[in-house]
């Protein structure tokens, strides 16, 4: 089994280890990525990997991936000729950066442009053949939820502000943030804490502590978690059916809610940011007010747009619904009867308010097909929702062991 076999099955952790152990090296990892991959499907840079193996070989302090390729799709501005924020962070900690040829992309779908469905998916498929053993990319938050469960990968949108979005793409007045994908969620930890601060040049990046996933992802919570859900009805049988044979199997408080209906609240919020994109400046000022983490401000009184007011309801209806619940979790993707697909109203308000997002690829349809699981908390509180997570997948191997 060569060196890139091999990597499909072994976390960042074992794969730095084993640099650092001189079992193998930067250049094997990305000739594994360039062997697997078609013509120019990523933008490396070869050279890189030689130094970095120098480096191992002499003895030099390592970074926290050193050698480690990680797909990046990039939409950079036009005329941005830097490096991003992300880009310069992966270079510090010592990553083989793998950005997606985006032109490449362009000449095969004969496309003048490349969609962020298009681009995610993209990384999403090399992620998945373990090609890179990380990916990261800018787009909407349930694009990423979408992908990752029809590819069967762990996906992770960390709460909006966390991770900068500078020269990642050509529209930071957006409501698109980072994603993250990964074959493990120990993966997803670790690379979500490295991605994680704060950035001036986004200018909706907020200069709060990061969450830390690593330092509390495997512990175990103080109580069980408290999980909610709601009504499925109308979704695909097949959906809901594995869906319910899975939660039935958690072993703890899983309430069913009755949630309000966002429809008519998320065509507003989405035709007035893309009308009036500034009104994103407004969005921040309200996370800052309403989403603070630590001590809470008070607004005082003061005079409110119907945007600002909507965004205000938003807020707080999701402030106290997560006093009672350390998750909502639902289907990654749901489908009608007859078989299309479509997002759920409420991973939509989840975008819009910035919630963090977990997709665990635990479900199948009925066609054996890979259907993930999400899990939405709350904002700011990612590492709280990075451990309810792990404490749901180890229940659910559990499961699976026993059926075994």
């Amino acid at each position: 089994m060569d060196d890139h076999e091999v990597s499909k099955y072994l976390t960042v952790a074992t794969l730095l280890s084993g640099i650092k152990d001189r079992h193998t090296t930067s250049e094997r990892l990305l000739a594994g990525l360039l062997e697997s991959s078609s013509e120019d499907e990523f933008i490396v840079d070869r050279d890189r990997a030689k130094v970095l193996d120098l480096m191992t070989l002499h003895g030099k302090p390592l970074g926290n991936l050193h050698g480690i390729p990680v797909a990046l799709a990039l939409n950079k501005p036009e005329g941005f000729t830097g490096n991003s924020s992300v880009e310069d962070l992966l270079n510090t900690h010592g990553a083989l950066s793998s950005i997606l040829n985006i032109d490449k992309i362009k000449a095969d779908s004969g496309a003048t442009d490349a969609s962020r469905n298009i681009l995610i998916s993209s990384i999403g498929q090399a992620i998945l053949e373990s090609r890179p053993s990380l990916g990261l990319g800018v787009g909407r938050g349930h694009d990423f939820c979408l992908t990752s469960s029809e590819l069967g990968l762990f996906g992770y949108v960390p709460s909006f502000g966390i991770v900068p979005r500078y020269g990642l793409t050509d529209d930071l007045n957006s409501l698109d943030r980072v994603g993250l994908l990964a074959n493990f969620i120990e993966d997803i930890a670790y690379f979500g804490d490295l991605v994680s601060y704060y950035d001036s040049r986004d200018i909706l990046s907020l200069p709060y502590p990061p969450p830390n996933l690593v330092k509390t992802f495997k512990d175990d919570p103080p109580v069980s978690p408290a999980l909610c859900t709601y009504d499925l009805n109308g979704i695909r049988l097949d959906y809901v059916k594995d869906f319910n044979l899975l939660i039935d199997e958690l072993d703890t408080t899983k309430d069913k809610v009755e949630l309000p209906d966002f429809s008519e609240m998320v065509c507003k919020f989405e035709t007035e940011l893309k009308d009036n994109p500034d009104n994103c400046h407004v969005r921040k000022s309200l996370y800052e007010k309403i989403f603070r983490p630590g001590d809470k401000k008070i607004m005082k009184e003061q005079t409110l747009t119907e945007f600002e007011e909507m965004f205000l309801h938003l807020g707080k209806y999701f402030e106290r619904f997560f006093l009672d619940y350390d998750a909502l979790i639902l289907p990654a993707s749901q489908g009608d009867m007859n078989g299309n697909g479509f997002i759920s109203p409420i991973a939509k308000v989840a975008e819009i308010c910035g919630l963090p997002m977990i997709t665990i690829p635990v479900l199948k349809d009925e066609n054996d097909d890979p259907l993930g699981l999400l899990l939405i908390g709350k904002y700011w509180e990612d590492d709280r929702l990075m451990r309810t997570t792990n404490w749901v997948i180890n229940q659910l191997f559990d499961f699976v062991d026993e059926l075994k």
